[in-house]
């Protein structure tokens, strides 16, 4: 990659998950993180040059896959260029100054709510869901209001020069989300680390049809790490299937699998051949 300053873009606010992915993705580079407000936007954004890469959540440990990136993935050019994961912890968040005993309602966002529910009980708060708690919390304190709080991450505590007035409050710790960078542009590093890559493909609604497709990958030793099926907007109970597996497109075994399966699949799509995470 070059040295200029990159755009990446991420839905949320600033401090969220996703801006802390785009600069694990870059942390020995300087880029400019830009915030919008649907996942769909990271898309048209990057589709129409307006930045240089994106920013995804795939899926989390807790709550699972995010159908609506499949889609997105599915109809858009884009591709793939690296993935990460990040821990999610959460922190309870007020003015400068508040403690806890001064806190008696809360922004959160929604998919926070499942983790941080004990907490939220034993305390007694007031729950107002948003999906920009902090640039909530932010007006309220300005206008005086140290009752009111939020529950984010440090990141976010920070970039908003508020107090972090109790850590870990979520119920589990193992809870980590997968990010995937997508970029224009295929990742055509040449470097030593193990590469992944992924597809999207639709099988017939015929019996065997997915086993005759993987069969192409484990009869040549390909290790898949990941298959899930999804939905198909407006086609009730019609299903694609997304799969991750160790290798490089330009492996001649993976070249083959590739001439098979598209010869079986109803729908075969490339999402990208990236270095796995370290």
């Amino acid at each position: 990659m070059d040295k200029e300053t990159k755009k990446v873009v991420f839905q949320g606010e600033s401090g969220s998950y996703g801006e802390e992915a785009a600069h694990i993705f870059f942390k020995d580079e300087e880029i400019k993180s830009i915030p919008c407000d649907f996942y769909e936007d990271i898309f048209e954004m990057l589709e129409n040059g307006g930045v240089d890469f994106g920013v995804v959540p795939i899926e989390n440990t807790l709550r699972g896959s995010e159908g609506e990136i499949f889609n997105l993935l599915t109809k858009s050019p884009l591709f793939i260029y690296g993935e990460t994961e990040i821990r999610v912890d959460y922190c309870l968040i007020g003015a400068e100054g508040a403690r806890l005993k001064d806190i008696k309602r809360i922004f959160i966002r929604p998919e926070a709510l499942r983790q941080t529910r004990s907490f939220i009980k034993d305390k007694n708060l007031i729950v107002v869901p948003s999906y920009n708690p902090m640039e909530k919390l932010k007006v309220v304190v300005d206008n005086g209001d140290r009752s009111t709080g939020a529950i984010f991450n440090e990141r976010a505590a920070d970039n908003f020069n508020m107090e972090i007035i109790e850590r870990k409050v979520e119920v589990e710790e193992a809870d980590f989300t997968r990010y995937f960078l997508i970029s224009r542009r295929e990742n055509k590093e040449e470097n030593n680390f193990l590469k992944k890559t992924s597809i999207i493909f639709q099988t017939g609604h015929k019996p065997g049809s997915l086993l005759n497709i993987l069969e192409e990958f484990t009869k040549r030793d390909i290790n898949m790490t990941r298959i899930e099926s999804q939905p198909i907007a407006g086609h009730p109970w019609v299903y694609r299937f997304f799969l991750d597996f160790e290798g490089d497109k330009r492996n001649p075994m993976v070249k083959k699998a590739f001439e098979k399966v598209k010869e079986k699949a109803l729908f075969f799509k490339f999402l990208g051949t990236y270095p796995v995470k370290k």
